[in-house]
Formats: structure tokens, C-alpha cells, sequence
């Protein structure tokens, strides 16, 4: 089999490795697209925290088709088109046994801490395989774990039908959360410095953007708020800047909802957050959120392929990645054809 091979930061390339051996448990996958996302970039910059290098096939947003399975009680079968949830967890911690596996304190992830799925045949255990509709395309299948992200980070926040809800950072997780708040009756608005991303969602149906830059956000939010501050502040961007700035943003018992990696130190003043008595929360993948994900994309409600902005294949994941690591404001989200 053929795959994206990472072997140290800025030492990527498509590499031939023995095929994977059908074992307990577990499907064997022929996968036909894998997204780019923000942490194949980081493990390509060298600056992830968690990446454990060599990474055998980044990636963990990925479609394909089932070629083999053994006996399994979630009616899976050699054919079936499938996405894949690429979280494994020990099932006995803390958060395990709290149903939040998702934060399991030995969380395992597909290109992260074991092999990614930008790998010609992919081996996963049957419980984290998830069914797509006959009428998805696979372009849809691959955006359903990128979703979950958005639609978990609205769980953590509880967003409500008719509430304000400031998206930092307009990349495609913020557009993703911006996409769910708005499935779920809320009004979203997304605050970004790159014009670019803006037209973005703009032509997404997400008018109320913001660059905060160069205009007065505070402003523009009371504007646009009826006179107020929203009620939920979700950050994806992870930028010093804007999380020092996070609790002026939001009104007096209002929610705030962590979804960016912080990218270097960023001291918060926690005055702000006392005095307005802000209910803070972490949001890290997902969890139990794939069979929602499948039906917003399925129904239409949620047109979550429409933020792919190119599609290369195998023997290019290397330039496309790095691509996305130096200039970001090029593409918006990258996917492989993995297959052929």
C-alpha cells in the first residue's frame, strides 16, 4: 500500500509499505479521500505538541470503502461505503467512565499518536465505523468528522435557537461551527483579519463577519446584537490576540467555548471573567457526535463540502500540505484522493 509518510517535521513524503492483515475487531478500508486539516499542518511545521513522529499516513478525516471484515454486530459488510471516527480510548479513566471518551487521558488519534488514514488500505476497529447514505458523495463522507468538531464545540457551549453566537477565527472549523450554530437556530457571526475568508462565508450565507483588524468588534457586535454582546463566544483560533480579548467580547453571563490550539503563551486576566461570571469550557474532537454529523450533511441543512477548495492525489499530498503550511490564505480546505 501507498502512504502520505511523515517522518519529521518538513520530511513528507508518499511512501510503499506492506498491506495491512485483516485482524479481530477491526475492517479493512480502501480509502478514497482524506482531509488536511490544522494538525497534519502543525506535524508538518514541527510546532504540534502531540504528534509522535514517524506518523505512518497522516491524516483522520477520511471516507472510503470496506474490503474485508470479519463477523461484527454493526452490520457492516464488504461494500459498504463508510467514515471513519478516529479516536480510540482506554474505556477505564475518569473520562471514559463518564461517557467523554473523546477525552480519554490515553487518547489515541489517527495521525497523531498511531497510523492515519492517508494510506491506500486503512485497517479500524468496526466500533468507529460509521455507515454513510447511498446518496452521499464522498467529497460529503470526508467532511463528516469535521464536522463533528463544530457540532461538538455548539454541545459544549449548549447554543440555543435565537442566541448570538461570535465565531474567532474563519477558518474551516470556525465556518463549520458557524454552520452548526446556525442549523440549531442561532445567529452566528465569525470575526476574522483575512478579507479572503470572509468572502468566504459570505458566499456560505454567513453574512455577519467582521474583520477585527480594522474595524471596532465590541462595536459592530452591539450592532449587530441588538444592542448587546452575544451570548457565546466560541474561539478556533487559538491567536494571543484574540484570547485576551475573549470575555470583552462576550455579555455578562455569557459562555465561552475553547476550540484553537493556543498558538504560544497568551496570559488572560482573569478580572473579566469573575466579574462577568463566564462559564468557561474546553472542546477537544468529538463524541457521539458522527450519526448527527452524517444527517445535517445528508439532509442539506449543513453543506459542509462546499468549504473544499482543491482535491490532489496521493502522490501530492506532500506539496499540497506544505503548501497549506506556508501560505494558508491560498486554500481553505485540501483533500487527497487517496484512492488511484
Amino acid at each position: 500500500m501507498k502512504v502520505a509518510y511523515l517522518e519529521a517535521p518538513h520530511k513528507l513524503y508518499v511512501k510503499e509499505l506492506p498491506d495491512p492483515v485483516l485482524t479481530a475487531g477491526h475492517a479493512l478500508i480502501e480509502i478514497e479521500l482524506c482531509g488536511v486539516c490544522g494538525t497534519e499542518i502543525g506535524g508538518y511545521k514541527g510546532v504540534s505538541p502531540v504528534i509522535q513522529y514517524p506518523v505512518v499516513g497522516v491524516g483522520h478525516e477520511a471516507a472510503g470503502t470496506i474490503v474485508q471484515v470479519g463477523p461484527n454486530d454493526r452490520g457492516l459488510a464488504a461494500g459498504d461505503r463508510v467514515c471513519l471516527e478516529p479516536y480510540t480510548s482506554c474505556g477505564v479513566c475518569y473520562a471514559c467512565r463518564l461517557g467523554r471518551y473523546n477525552n480519554c487521558e490515553k487518547l489515541q488519534t489517527c495521525g497523531v499518536h498511531r497510523p492515519g488514514m492517508m494510506a491506500t488500505l486503512f485497517s479500524h476497529p468496526v466500533g468507529l465505523i460509521h455507515k454513510l447514505p447511498d446518496q452521499m458523495s464522498w467529497e460529503q463522507g470526508a467532511m463528516v468528522e469535521p464536522l463533528t468538531i463544530g457540532i461538538h464545540a455548539n454541545h459544549r457551549a449548549g447554543v440555543k435557537a435565537g442566541e448570538y453566537v461570535l465565531v474567532v477565527g474563519a477558518g474551516s472549523i470556525g465556518m463549520l461551527v458557524a454552520m452548526a450554530a446556525r442549523a440549531y437556530g442561532a445567529i452566528p457571526i465569525l470575526a476574522d483579519p483575512v478579507p479572503e475568508r470572509l468572502e468566504i462565508c459570505r458566499g456560505l450565507g454567513l453574512t455577519r463577519v467582521c474583520d477585527n483588524l480594522k474595524e471596532d468588534l465590541p462595536a459592530f457586535l452591539r450592532n449587530t446584537c441588538d444592542g448587546a454582546l452575544p451570548q457565546v463566544v466560541i474561539d478556533c483560533s487559538g491567536a494571543g490576540p484574540a484570547l485576551e480579548r475573549l470575555a470583552d467580547w462576550v455579555r455578562h453571563a455569557g459562555r465561552i467555548v475553547f476550540v484553537g490550539w493556543p498558538k504560544g503563551s497568551s496570559p488572560i486576566d482573569v478580572t473579566w471573567y469573575m466579574r462577568k461570571e463566564l462559564d468557561l469550557f474546553g472542546s477537544r474532537n468529538s463524541n457521539g457526535e458522527f450519526p448527527e454529523s452524517i444527517e445535517l450533511i445528508r439532509s442539506g441543512k449543513i453543506e459542509a463540502a462546499k468549504l473544499i477548495t482543491s482535491i490532489v492525489p496521493l502522490d501530492q499530498a506532500p506539496e499540497l500540505i506544505k503548501s497549506l503550511a506556508e501560505t494558508p490564505g491560498d486554500n481553505l480546505k485540501g483533500m487527497v484522493r487517496v484512492k488511484g
